[in-house]
């Protein structure tokens, strides 16, 4: 219970915070440009965005997806043959993303 005047750590979240939810893994060596799409698709139509990181094997990682989508996300890539290996879904505060972009010099 909390006392008058004090505050929980969700009430002091901005207005432009939001839970939610990332997974990240790693592509097995043989998975395919074809294999990176049908992922990427996958977490676009959960309302998310995916990085690929290009390293050998290729890794990726989710951004902005609820709870429930990055479980489905990453049911979806655990069953996969060309995903090596899949985390756990995350839980994580994101600010607002109009903040992400950065001018050019």
């Amino acid at each position: 219970m909390l006392s008058a005047g004090c505050l929980s750590r969700e009430d002091s979240r901005s207005a432009s915070d939001t839970l939610e939810a990332r997974v990240a893994g790693v592509f097995s060596a043989n998975a395919t440009q074809a294999d990176v799409a049908e992922l990427a698709a996958r977490v676009r139509e959960r309302g998310g965005e995916m990085a690929v990181m290009e390293s050998f094997p290729l890794q990726f990682s989710t951004r902005g997806l609820g709870e429930a989508d990055c479980a489905d996300v990453r049911a979806f890539a655990a069953l996969r043959p060309y995903v090596a290996s899949v985390g756990a879904c995350v839980r994580v505060v994101a600010s607002d993303r109009s903040d992400d972009s950065v001018a050019s010099r």
